[in-house]
């Protein structure tokens, strides 16, 4: 327990400065966090989390006409991300070090850049636009 603490003060002493080198703000607790919005008003635009495993299910929202844009950041650990399959998508992730996977496309190593665009994103109705930002761990769009 005291190495955990110690693990925990050291990253939220340097937050301040690492913020600026790493990819992923540091905010959001420390845990598992799930979250399954059903309409665009449960809808947040930002999902975030220090350490852990977030889950992030918006197939259960109907997308408004026009674009819709959410950001999904984690420190330590995996974020995931489920999109409806009737919204065009574009993603922008980027991740310090580890895995980034956009709909089974895998790229891995340090400073990881990954870009996905759905054919026809800007004619689209509707269009969801993810920024999907880590520190070191797993980030995952499907």
């Amino acid at each position: 327990m005291v190495a955990i603490g110690v693990i925990i003060t050291v990253l939220l002493a340097l937050a301040s400065t690492a913020e600026g080198v790493l990819d992923a703000p540091f905010a959001g607790g420390i845990g598992g966090r799930d979250y399954r919005p059903h309409t665009v008003t449960d809808l947040q635009s930002e999902y975030r989390l220090l350490i852990g495993d977030l889950d992030v299910d918006l197939r259960s929202v109907a997308f408004p006409e026009g674009e819709t844009g959410v950001e999904v950041s984690v420190m330590i650990g995996q974020a995931v991300v489920h999109v409806p399959d009737d919204v065009t998508v574009t993603v922008n992730a980027s991740l310090t070090g580890g895995e980034v996977v956009l709909f089974g496309e895998l790229q891995n190593g340090f400073a990881v850049e990954a870009t996905h665009t759905d054919t026809g994103y800007a004619a689209a109705t509707r269009r969801l636009r993810l920024d999907v930002t880590g520190g070191f761990g797993r980030l995952e769009v499907e």
